[in-house]
């Protein structure tokens, strides 16, 4: 009774305790963020990532420790160029940040300026600070990648010393990183020109800050690179209504950079209304509502900016329709021409106005290739068309619509189709190495056209194997040509120059080849460093930066692990290498039985390294093979001729493994287990199988 009273009393307690606290909700827990996604960082620079909105522990490791390594605290160190993600594990979350390191910039820079008149000016001193009392910066401009422009109040004659530009890639992150100038001009003292070395250039969506540096103080002005010039592509919608229909339209602005817009100017037609809004999923845009009063064609522009200036126009183009009037419109083609090629371009026609039913024919007066495209139109829909063009020569085309009220033949109305084909010429790439040879693991290239058109600003190269060359059909403008290699992407260009078909030689920078002999096949090994266990490449062939190595080549051969290993030292040209110490081990730890815990010493997880057991059941039925670790585990199950069933990452508790999966009696199968990453590489685990009724799952890839 004793114990029953004591019972009562602390529920009865508890729903007190229930009554009296006040109501203040469940607040939903914050996910853990990183505090980078991305770092740009110089050879021997250390900076500090944190995890937020958590007090968990963090496990941290490096994907390519000879790149960059982080410490227990979060703490990244540049060692070499290249790039390597950094990983934080907060229990079963893992966070990334992907690491650029490059090479420690020179403190020499080679600066070229106007002559001053006075050579007292080369520094600022008393004369510098006279001068520029009363200046300001009036503007500022990114005119492309590698150059900017800054305009002064008044004219001062100021030495390159009083330049800085700094960058970063967040628009709320902090300026790092300054940009070395390598050359200033000016024809007036007014309007300075800085040129940008080409390893710092201006990526898109970069933010850049331009100080003068003066005795008085500093000015500054910010701007964002958009990569959009005065010949930019503008976006354009069609809207098409009867007067008298209800309207309810969506327009989305689309912007290059993050920020408050401010919209300057926007025009609708008699009747419709707007209100501006935003919206986290889909961004900025205008809300058209109301119904339009008068009949016709409406092209109207809307103009806004952004926080820190960057124009953009959108067109927006009413079609607006009644019973006694017949309105009609179509967009302009822009299409690209390949000598000895015929193009094709099918566009829609859009009409209001009349009965609603239309018939449509091309006018004698049109540029032959027209038609009117029978694949969307037919009698049967003849409440719009699509209208077809086709040519083999290039130039501006006209096709003239004519467009007729079925119910009223007296209403009709002629559309303008403009189509504008632009002739392609070939650019042919060469890709050598710093040793001067061909550069034989480049997987893509692609040319960006910096100065956006209404054609084509992305064009992809193909790759000819017979000549070891790439080509593209492009046509005339200013290009970042940039290559996905084995192992990173490289910009080859930042400002390629192309006005004519042309063959052009690109030199990757310190970078260069290690040919590696064996007298085992090497097409299957995978080299590690010897260090940081960070997977180098693969096969007879790789592509370096100079410096001292220590390789580990791993190939896997069923159950059987050949090991080889190889040093050597790049200093200015191509190396030829011997693979030596060949070593065989089995990756067949043991066997494993239902039931049955086996103890494991974790391999490292970028080395895809497995400890096997070998498992044959005596009654076929669904086993589960799970890991039990304080460490994160990764499994994979294999059939009898090594052949992958199946593999798991975090189905089990915490970080564990578990593969469920329907085994025949008899049949031979082989479960491995690795650790995740290298964090815990030696860490120890156990191995369980067990009988389940579970349902089976096959694949849980990285």
């Amino acid at each position: 009774m004793q114990k029953k009273r004591i019972l009562c009393t602390s529920a009865a307690l508890f729903a007190a305790i229930s009554l009296i606290m006040p109501n203040q909700g469940y607040a939903k827990a914050k996910k853990p963020v990183l505090s980078k996604k991305k770092l740009t960082m110089s050879v021997g620079e250390s900076k500090t990532l944190k995890v937020k909105n958590t007090k968990k522990k963090v496990k941290w490791s490096s994907g390519k420790k000879s790149v960059a390594s982080v410490s227990k605290k979060g703490r990244v160190k540049a060692k070499k160029k290249g790039t390597a993600v950094i990983t934080a594990k907060v229990a079963k979350t893992k966070l990334k940040c992907r690491v650029t390191v490059k090479a420690k910039a020179s403190k020499k820079n080679t600066v070229q300026n106007t002559k001053p008149s006075n050579p007292s000016n080369n520094t600022p001193n008393q004369n510098l600070q006279d001068q520029t009392k009363s200046m300001s910066i009036t503007s500022f401009r990114i005119l492309n990648s590698t150059m900017v422009e800054v305009v002064l109040s008044e004219a001062q004659q100021l030495p390159a010393s009083a330049f800085t530009v700094m960058m970063k890639e967040y628009s709320s992150g902090k300026y790092n990183h300054k940009c070395a100038v390598t050359k200033i001009s000016t024809s007036d003292q007014k309007v300075y020109t800085l040129t940008i070395d080409n390893e710092d250039y201006i990526r898109k969506g970069f933010t850049v800050k331009i100080s003068v540096m003066t005795m008085t103080g500093e000015l500054s002005k910010e701007a964002v690179y958009t990569g959009i010039s005065s010949g930019s592509y503008i976006p354009e919608t069609i809207y098409t209504y009867e007067v008298g229909d209800k309207v309810s339209e969506y327009c989305y602005l689309e912007t290059e950079t993050a920020g408050y817009l401010n919209v300057k100017s926007v025009q609708v037609p008699d009747g419709i209304t707007y209100h501006y809004e935003k919206s986290e999923v889909d961004g900025y845009c205008l809300n058209f509502s109301g119904q339009p009063t008068k009949a016709g064609i409406y092209p109207y522009q809307i103009q806004y900016e952004d926080e820190l200036g960057c124009q953009y126009t959108y067109k927006t183009t009413w079609i607006i329709g009644d019973n006694n009037t017949l309105v009609a419109s179509m967009e302009d083609s822009y299409l690209l021409y390949t000598k000895g090629n015929v193009y094709q371009e099918s566009n829609p026609i859009e009409v209001a106005g009349g009965s609603g039913s239309y018939t449509f024919e091309i006018a004698d007066n049109s540029d032959p290739g027209a038609y009117i495209d029978e694949d969307y139109y037919s009698d049967d829909t003849d409440e719009a068309a699509r209208i077809g063009f086709h040519n083999s020569t290039p130039g501006n085309k006209t096709v003239y619509v004519k467009v007729t009220d079925t119910k009223d033949t007296a209403k009709s109305v002629v559309v303008k189709w403009q189509i504008h084909v632009k002739n392609t010429f070939r650019i042919i790439c060469n890709v050598l190495d710093s040793a001067g040879g061909t550069y034989k693991q480049a997987r893509s290239m692609m040319l960006y056209d910096k100065e956006p058109n209404n054609y084509q600003t992305k064009f992809y190269a193909e790759y000819d194997s017979s000549k070891e060359q790439w080509y593209a059909d492009v046509i005339e403008g200013t290009y970042s040509v940039e290559m996905s290699g084995e192992s990173a992407s490289e910009v080859l260009e930042e400002n390629c120059i192309i006005t004519k078909a042309e063959e052009k030689t690109f030199v990757l920078k310190n970078i260069y080849p290690v040919e590696i002999t064996s007298a085992d096949d090497l097409s299957g090994v995978f080299w590690y460093d010897e260090e940081g266990g960070s997977q180098i490449g693969r096969g007879s062939l790789l592509y370096l930066p100079k410096g001292t190595y220590y390789l580990i080549g791993k190939a896997i051969n069923g159950m059987e692990v050949i090991s080889q290993s190889i040093s050597f030292q790049i200093v200015d040209s191509k190396v030829a290498v011997k693979a030596e110490n060949l070593k065989k081990s089995n990756m067949l730890s043991g066997t494993i039985t239902l039931d049955q815990a086996v103890q494991v010493s974790l391999k490292a997880g970028n080395s895809q390294i497995y400890n096997y057991y070998k498992f044959v059941p005596e009654e076929s039925g669904t086993y589960a093979f799970y890991s039990g670790s304080s460490y994160d585990t990764y499994g994979q199950l294999l059939g009898a001729d090594y052949e992958l069933l199946a593999n798991n990452d975090d189905s089990g508790t915490n970080e564990n493994f578990r593969i469920i999966y329907s085994c025949e009696a008899g049949k031979t199968y082989y479960i491995g287990i690795r650790a995740y990453d290298a964090y815990a590489n030696g860490k120890n685990a156990e191995l369980y199988v067990e009988k389940t009724d579970e349902d089976a799952n096959t694949d849980d890839s990285e």
